[in-house]
């Protein structure tokens, strides 16, 4: 077994308000990668090398 699922870790209402704050993140947007997690419970990180910084920044 390569992951562990732990089902309702958080509650219903922290969810609900982290998918807000997702939603309305001005880095969210549909690309050519994360269009096909559609469904899924992944996300990707795309940026270009040169604002490496930021996003270590952004994301750390």
């Amino acid at each position: 077994m390569y992951y562990q699922q732990f089902p309702n870790q958080f509650s219903p209402k922290y969810l609900s308000k982290l998918q807000q704050q997702i939603l309305a993140c001005p880095y969210f947007a549909v690309n050519n990668l994360n269009r096909d997690f559609v469904g899924t419970k992944g996300f990707s990180v795309v940026f270009r090398r040169s604002h490496l910084a930021e996003v270590a920044q952004q994301f750390p």
